[in-house]
């Protein structure tokens, strides 16, 4: 696997009961290298030209160095999530998550932002999809 993926795959405890995010993927990618393969591919970044609504509005330098732009990311992006449907970045955070929630190692999820493999904001989305899928917070279809 090249360096500029970072792979996240969580572990069951055998102690405890099953873990249901045990089987899903997430792989955070730089796009300076291209665009991964594969269909579960989604920009979090904040290009001029392609901005995502779950993009960090703090930038580094301007806004601090990279572990306070993260903290201000998560606060930022929980409070999208308490919007709800009002916020963007819920929107997207919910679509991606629904499709996280489903992944596994041969079909994983693919965030691309400019950072990794340093430390970034995907992933504090990564830990929002895990936390809306363990706590049982997606939306229900009908």
């Amino acid at each position: 696997v090249p360096l500029f993926i970072r792979s996240r795959l969580m572990n069951t405890n055998a102690n405890k009961k099953p873990n249901l995010l045990a089987a899903m993927e997430c792989q955070i990618c730089n796009a300076k290298h291209g665009w991964p393969d594969g269909d579960n591919c989604f920009y979090v970044g904040r290009s001029k030209k392609t901005f995502s609504p779950l993009g960090n509005p703090y930038q580094l330098g301007k806004d601090g160095d990279r572990q306070t732009v993260i903290q201000k990311y998560r606060r930022w992006l929980w409070q999208e999530i308490q919007q709800g449907w009002r916020s963007k970045a819920y929107e997207e955070l919910v679509m991606i998550a629904e499709i996280y929630r489903y992944s596994t190692e041969r079909d994983p999820v693919k965030l691309i932002c400019w950072c990794a493999p340093l430390p970034c904001h995907a992933e504090v989305i990564v830990a929002a999809m895990e936390w809306l899928i363990k706590t049982d917070q997606l939306p229900k279809e009908d």
